[in-house]
């Protein structure tokens, strides 16, 4: 299933939660790993910056066993057994601890009111039609662009064109991190654009959820993407001007793969926690992020914020932490010069309305879902970080897509995408 937001927020154009400490190498354990497909389940721990030691030791005492560490936000990575959250909580050298839940989409699948008047608009926007040499891949665009460029609408509706903006702004020397479920860098469109030397991979494939494992290993290699979702980002943001496809809206950018995301399209907190620190880390110019953290559609802090529907002490416990986790890495990334562009949601949700609806929370493990209706203190997250530009989504005819989230004083630019 697609749990990645569909809609773009198109990129062309900190303070951590603890002080960095020395807690060891980032590199997984071999026996880490092996637990970890073997049903073991993953935990995201918080360590005291002034006690890092009493932390680690806290966590092996619990029967953790450490895969990874992101020494910029002070957290470990721990694969153990179901009962080790209640017993490492509160232990010395432990400032929180959650599981390593994923990231996902807000109603996939949805379909668009006006899908079957799409071709109609785009034939009169842009001249396209079906007749024979005009389908895709035949001919070339107006004005010796690329070949589909007479397709792209969306382009043409914010001048990202050979003969508008593309005469002095293309993205040369800028670099864009995408977070997502990685990029096709053998794509003919995107190859002269990506950065190897840049990118970086931060998951392990489930086969659980996401099907056998394309490399002995279960890590794939930076420069690929099974999900799919992360390519076409890639390929909106920054497809290379070379007579192949399309341009995308800053042709000439470089592309970097910082994957957070499973090839089903889950992103874990720890991953997507560790490609925002990396982002930083690298001095990445943009960081564009089409998903939102899960397993919770919104964050809440408190059961205070709960309208209706039930809640437990311990899923308060995980929101708050995952809140707090991915507020602190949005602004790391923010304070070391990263512009963050997030999708706005494909929700079809008023966010500045003070109640938000979700019958999808918690979405992992896969139906243990509920209907509840909360605060807009609740946040969707990284959108809703006050450092990120929160984009919506807007369909051929310049109106708002129908699915796309939308709401005065949340969103703050709108961008083709429907």
């Amino acid at each position: 299933m697609e749990r990645v937001r569909s809609t773009l927020a198109i990129a062309g154009l900190g303070v951590g939660l603890l002080a960095p400490t020395a807690i060891m190498g980032s590199a997984a354990a071999d026996t880490a790993t092996t637990e970890q497909q073997n049903g073991g389940h993953e935990f995201v721990v918080a360590v005291d910056a002034t006690a890092p030691e009493a932390g680690l030791a806290s966590i092996t005492e619990a029967g953790g066993t450490v895969v990874d560490a992101n020494e910029s936000m002070g957290l470990v990575l721990v694969s153990a057994d179901e009962g080790f959250l209640e017993e490492v909580q509160g232990d010395a050298g432990v400032e929180g601890a959650s599981q390593n839940h994923s990231v996902g989409t807000a109603q996939p699948g949805q379909d668009h009111l006006v899908a079957s008047d799409r071709l109609t608009v785009v034939e009169e926007s842009t001249g396209a039609g079906s007749g024979p040499g005009r389908g895709p891949g035949h001919g070339r665009g107006p004005r010796g662009e690329e070949p589909l460029a007479d397709l792209q609408w969306d382009m043409e509706a914010i001048g990202a064109t050979r003969d508008g903006a593309h005469r002095r702004a293309t993205g040369r020397g800028v670099t864009v991190g995408i977070i997502d479920t990685g990029i096709d860098a053998s794509h003919p469109d995107l190859a002269a654009n990506f950065s190897h030397e840049l990118s970086r991979n931060f998951t392990m494939d489930i086969p659980a959820v996401d099907g056998p494992c394309e490399y002995a290993t279960c890590i794939d290699p930076a420069d690929v993407d099974h999900g799919g979702h992360g390519t076409h980002v890639a390929g909106t943001v920054g497809a290379d001007r070379n007579g192949i496809g399309i341009a995308g809206v800053a042709p000439d950018a470089t592309l970097v793969n910082l994957r957070a995301g499973q090839d089903s399209g889950y992103f874990f907190v720890y991953e997507t926690v560790a490609a925002l620190t990396e982002a930083a880390d690298l001095g990445l110019d943009v960081v564009n992020m089409s998903f939102y953290t899960d397993p919770w559609l919104y964050n809440c802090a408190s059961a205070d914020d709960y309208v209706s529907g039930a809640v437990t002490p311990e899923q308060i416990a995980e929101q708050a932490f995952i809140r707090e986790t991915v507020l602190a890495a949005v602004t790391y990334a923010h304070d070391a010069g990263v512009t963050l562009v997030a999708a706005a949601g494909n929700g079809f949700t008023n966010l500045a309305l003070p109640e938000r609806p979700d019958a999808t929370s918690p979405d992992f493990p896969p139906g243990a879902e509920a209907e509840r209706v909360v605060t807009d203190n609740c946040l969707d997250l990284p959108s809703e970080a006050p450092e990120v530009i929160s984009v919506s989504s807007t369909g051929p005819s310049g109106a708002k897509s129908d699915f796309s989230n939308y709401g005065l004083g949340d969103v703050e630019v709108s961008a083709p995408g429907g």
